[in-house]
């Protein structure tokens, strides 16, 4: 599984009301007529976020199962019936855009459970090979994931662990892992199904 995601904010004069009102509109088209290989998506609210700017700011993940079907969404997301003019409405409505491509490495993501987020680099000297094999041994807990930038595609660091606010924990991997970013934000709208398999 991989997940396309962009961050953004909302254009200076725009009500929070009316952009997540967009937001939404966008996200249900996608979720009533999914592109091939697309398999929802998650938007969360942050008070910030360190590399898309200053003040309020809005992730959005894209899953997809295979590079391919990022390739089908890119291309149908923004142009033809029946997403272009929802996506057309947010792009108006949106400013200070950046993203980023990551992949599953653990777990399955949690859709509205999903709350919080730390933001790791692995430590000096260690390898993705030992990370990966390290969380394949580690329980998590129901809506838990962990994901690897690829393609060195992004402003954010290479590692994610997500999940619900009371459920994320490094224990077990300090050794591992560290912590650069620990960020909380606020679900707004979730078109995953309530238990997606962990594709890989």
């Amino acid at each position: 599984m991989l997940a396309y995601l962009l961050w953004h904010q909302r254009a200076r004069g725009i009500p929070p009301q009316r952009y997540q009102k967009a937001l939404r509109s966008f996200h249900r088209s996608l979720a009533e007529h999914r592109p091939r290989g697309y398999l929802g998506s998650v938007v969360l609210r942050y008070d910030g976020i360190p590399w898309a700017g200053p003040g309020e700011c809005y992730e959005d993940s894209y899953f997809v199962s295979t590079f391919a079907a990022l390739g089908t969404l890119d291309e149908r997301a923004a142009s033809g019936p029946p997403h272009e003019v929802p996506h057309q409405h947010i792009a108006q409505l949106s400013t200070h855009g950046a993203g980023g491509l990551y992949r599953l490495l653990a777990g399955a993501p949690g859709g509205s459970r999903t709350s919080r987020t730390l933001w790791l680099r692995k430590r000096d000297g260690r390898t993705y090979a030992e990370v990966r094999a390290r969380l394949a041994e580690l329980p998590h807990p129901p809506g838990a994931s962990v994901w690897v930038r690829e393609l060195g595609l992004g402003p954010a660091p290479d590692l994610a662990y997500r999940g619900r606010a009371g459920s994320v924990s490094l224990t077990g991997l300090e050794d591992l892992l560290e912590i650069v970013h620990d960020l909380y934000g606020t679900p707004v709208i979730s078109t995953l199904p309530k238990e997606p398999s962990a594709v890989q």
